[in-house]
Parts: structure tokens; C-alpha cells; sequence
């Protein structure tokens, strides 16, 4: 049972664990797409 529940906690840990760091990659990958749109928007209203 003990071997059971630690297992357990592990799988739990690293799915958290994976699940923070997609997070982060998306807010990452989420700012850069915004940077891109917003320098996108400026340099068309610029050119327009």
C-alpha cells in the first residue's frame, strides 16, 4: 500500500510538474504572439 501511494504521489508530482511548465511556455509563446500582433498593428498602421 505504502509503495502503491508513493508511486501515486509521483505520477501526481510530475504530471503538476508538467503542467507548470506548459503553463509557463504558453504565457512565453502568448507574449510573443502578442508582441508580434501589436508590431504587426503599428507597423501596418505606419505603412497605411
Amino acid at each position: 500500500m505504502k509503495i502503491f501511494s508513493e508511486k501515486t504521489f509521483e505520477k501526481v508530482a510530475n504530471w503538476t510538474t508538467i503542467m507548470f511548465y506548459c503553463s509557463i511556455v504558453g504565457l512565453i509563446i502568448g507574449l510573443i504572439i502578442g508582441i508580434g500582433v501589436i508590431s504587426a498593428g503599428l507597423i501596418y498602421y505606419w505603412w497605411c
